[in-house]
């Protein structure tokens, strides 16, 4: 079956394209909580929350393109 063929063709393509902007988010908000470092635990602890969500959020995206991906098999 070729890829195209997947019914999930399209949920694979967006989510490969979010999970790519999602990771950038990530990585800046974790920068941002660097900067805070010393100044103010309050905005440095708040950035260091958001970052984990955004990479549970990630963990499950994954998954979801795992199960998407089978229907290609």
């Amino acid at each position: 079956m070729k890829l195209l063929d997947n019914p999930y063709y399209e949920h694979l393509k967006l989510s490969k394209r979010q999970l790519t902007r999602l990771d950038r988010m990530v990585k800046s908000l974790t920068e941002m909580s660097c900067d805070w470092d010393g100044l103010d635990n309050g905005m440095e602890s708040d950035l260091d929350f958001f970052a984990r969500e955004l990479s549970e959020l990630c963990r499950g995206i994954q998954e979801l393109r795992g199960s998407w991906n089978e229907h290609h098999d």
